[in-house]
């Protein structure tokens, strides 16, 4: 079950008019965890869509790359055991 504990939730934009080659995002848990890395995009109705996901069932970090992001709103969710997306994400 999602909750504080086991999903953060980061929002952005990505804004046109910059060198936006790859987007990367990492996480290094303090102790082992089984962390696992979601990237979403908002879409015009307000919904979000997951456009990548790194899990790789590593137990002490996580990369996620994603190539050429498209300006407007980002997501980026961040998961440790079993975790559905939040409400209104997909």
């Amino acid at each position: 079950m999602r909750n504080e504990l086991t999903t953060a939730l980061y929002e952005f934009d990505v804004q046109s008019g910059f060198d936006n080659a790859r987007l990367l995002a990492g996480a290094v848990p303090a102790l082992e965890a089984d962390i696992d890395l979601f990237l979403h995009q908002q879409q015009p109705d307000g919904t979000w869509r997951q456009v990548q996901a790194a899990e790789s069932g590593r137990l002490t970090d996580e990369l996620l790359a994603f190539e050429r992001p498209p300006p407007g709103g980002t997501g980026w969710r961040c998961t440790t055991g079993p975790a559905r997306p939040p409400r209104g994400w997909t």
